[in-house]
């Protein structure tokens, strides 16, 4: 079991990477979604 530690912490990482990015594109859709409410378009 000594052997898979990095597997785990490699894991770990990977998940919070992936939760942080996920966390992120939800506020930028948000972000864009109230400016769309707002009128304020790029086109």
């Amino acid at each position: 079991m000594q052997g898979r530690g990095w597997l785990s912490r490699t894991g770990w990482f990977v998940a919070l990477w992936t939760g942080s990015v996920m966390a992120l594109l939800v506020v930028a859709l948000l972000f864009r979604f109230a400016m769309n409410a707002a009128g304020l378009t790029s086109s």
